[in-house]
């Protein structure tokens, strides 16, 4: 897979800068999220407690959000062996970041994670020309119990990166996702992103979409109570008036 390469991040409120270890062979996507293109920072969205980051890989969205969010607890999910030794590494300094070497689903099992043949970020449940042969087997825990066992009653912020896996989770954790205030999800076939919004559509409207495959993007869902929500819908109401 590589060596591991090392980035030097400035962080607000830290006097020094923070390594964050990744491989080369993912550089552009880690840098995609640093910048904020992936994953873009909303404003006057309230009051942000609770961050969980459901397929955190090597943990560039846990650091992000939590250089953003200071105050907010995150909890890191990643099943990957190799991935979750380089989330604790990446997220040592990050004292509110939990993290959880297992994966979530709708029921306690264990299962096949494809090597990539690059390194861990492109690593998958399913079988593809991007894997290997090889494998890790892997824990899921059920989402919604694995939550509630962690002590979270209730999300702020959620990001979703699962290679296949989202629309599973959303609906394992339809309790959750109905008061979340921003959503990040990376969905993997057309299919999958109309379930996804069909899912969110009674409670979240579309605030972003990267498109970059006919078939695979991220998009970034805002709760329709937010300000920042409200805010934009105004703004489009004047402007049909």
């Amino acid at each position: 897979m590589g060596e591991l390469e090392c980035l030097s991040l400035t962080v607000p409120c830290r006097s020094e800068p923070v390594p964050f270890y990744h491989y080369a062979a993912s550089r552009g996507h880690i840098l995609g999220i640093f910048q904020g293109r992936t994953y873009p920072i909303l404003s006057d969205i309230g009051k942000v407690s609770t961050i969980v980051d459901i397929g955190a890989n090597v943990g560039a969205a846990s650091v992000m959000l939590a250089a953003h969010h200071p105050a907010a607890v995150i909890h890191a999910f990643e099943p990957g062996p190799d991935a979750s030794a380089i989330l604790i590494r990446n997220t040592a300094t990050f004292p509110r970041v939990h993290v959880h070497p297992f994966g979530l689903g709708g029921e306690d099992r264990q299962q096949r994670l494809y090597r990539s043949q690059w390194d861990p970020m492109s690593a998958s449940i399913r079988a593809s020309a991007e894997n290997s042969d090889s494998f890790d087997l892997i824990e899921i825990r059920n989402a919604a119990q694995a939550l509630g066992a962690a002590g979270v009653t209730s999300i702020d912020i959620l990001k979703i990166d699962t290679e296949g896996c989202e629309v599973s989770i959303l609906s394992e954790l339809f309790e959750y996702v109905a008061r979340v205030k921003v959503l990040y999800l990376e969905y993997h076939s057309e299919t999958d992103r109309r379930r996804i919004d069909a899912l969110l559509a009674p409670t979240h409207t579309l605030a972003f979409a990267a498109v970059p495959h006919p078939h695979r993007g991220d998009v970034c869902y805002l709760h329709r109570d937010t300000d920042c929500s409200r805010r934009y819908e105004h703004v489009a109401i004047a402007s049909d008036e």
